[in-house]
């Protein structure tokens, strides 16, 4: 084995990590470097798997996603320490302790996967990320010598993971960030459609239209979930932006749900941020620049309950939201807004956001 090869091929997939993330060629080179059968970089959580494999193993990827495998158990499964290097299966389960599992015997062997050698990548909430390589029983098992040499490629293959998941995670920022600027309500959704994360206004918006359960979104009204499955699955499958209007059991609703797909080849394989869902309701006035209503406040020598009370109602908010978020009651969160209007000169909220627009333009 070619050391210094097997270097080059674990620093070039670096270099395209950090360069445009397209490492896929890489990882065919150092595949054949390291004198297997194939591999790829794979998060492994029973009975689910996702990975990113080199052509040796593509087929047997494809199979297994499909469904047409013996179940994949924690037995059928390699578990890596991050502190150590490569793992065969005989490591990890002795001489013949994967020998009655049927993932092994049933799916692995017959398709020449009998040899595995599995290494600590990345970690994630949704389990670890490994580098997995098979080889056949005609190119034999791995040697300590083997292991070794691979070993010293991982500084290189775990860098590159991290500055491809960075990668992504700052398409996602892209798409989301001219939306987080307006002040629109932002909701994070993974691969398969799982809630990861909202910012602050969504959290203050979802309810009545939309509501998140169980990690998932949705919507009260049964024809509007029919509406929303069918723009996710556009998004999420197809990779096309889609809208939908939340109509409501009682009322024609206001609220447009935009679905911005991320792009990213590995998004279910890190679980990251796959599509931003935008809820935008144009009923509400447009939201108002913080700066300028820092300006605004300041200009107008508010209290800070009056200032408080503004800035709920500045941001979409009513007076009842007020109350609620400032523990006040009705009439005193109605008060301290009355009072607001009146040393701002504005006589409501859309004429509020007339004004913070004067000023954030002046």
């Amino acid at each position: 084995m070619d050391g210094d090869a097997l270097l080059r091929a674990a620093q070039e997939m670096l270099g395209a990590a950090m360069s445009d993330g397209a490492w896929m060629p890489a990882l065919e080179n150092l595949m054949k470097r390291m004198g297997v059968l194939g591999g790829g970089v794979a998060r492994t959580t029973p009975p689910r798997m996702f990975a990113i494999p080199s052509s040796g193993v593509r087929q047997q990827f494809l199979d297994f996603q499909s469904g047409r495998t013996p179940p994949l158990t924690r037995r059928s499964h390699i578990r890596t320490d991050p502190a150590a290097g490569f793992i065969t299966e005989g490591m990890a389960f002795g001489p013949e302790g994967r020998r009655r599992d049927p993932f092994y015997n049933e799916f692995l062997v017959p398709r020449h996967c009998v040899h595995q050698a599995s290494a600590f990548l990345d970690r994630t909430d949704e389990g670890d990320l490994n580098l997995i390589t098979y080889r056949s029983a005609r190119e034999g098992d791995y040697e300590s010598d083997e292991l070794t040499a691979f070993g010293t490629m991982l500084p290189y293959l775990r860098a590159a993971v991290m500055a491809s998941r960075s990668l992504m995670r700052a398409g996602a920022r892209r798409v989301a960030e001219p939306f987080e600027r307006r002040g629109e309500p932002v909701i994070h959704l993974g691969h398969d459609a799982r809630v990861l994360d909202l910012n602050p206004a969504a959290r203050d918006v979802l309810g009545l239209e939309i509501q998140v359960v169980a990690g998932r979104l949705v919507a009260p009204f049964a024809p509007d979930q029919s509406r929303l499955d069918a723009a996710l699955r556009i998004t999420l499958q197809d990779g096309r932006p889609t809208m939908t209007t939340l109509m409501g059991s009682e009322r024609a609703s206001t609220v447009r749900l935009l679905l911005m797909p991320v792009v990213g080849a590995a998004l279910d394989l890190f679980d990251l941020t796959a599509a931003v869902a935008i809820l935008i309701d144009s009923s509400r006035p447009p939201p108002v620049d913080e700066e300028a209503l820092s300006l605004m406040i300041q200009a107008g020598g508010l209290a800070p309950r009056e200032a408080a009370v503004v800035r709920v109602i500045a941001s979409g908010g009513t007076p009842r939201d007020a109350a609620a978020r400032l523990n006040l009651t009705f009439d005193t969160a109605r008060v301290y807004l009355k009072t607001a209007y009146q040393k701002l000169g504005v006589h409501g909220q859309v004429d509020l956001a007339l004004l913070a627009r004067r000023v954030s333009a002046s």
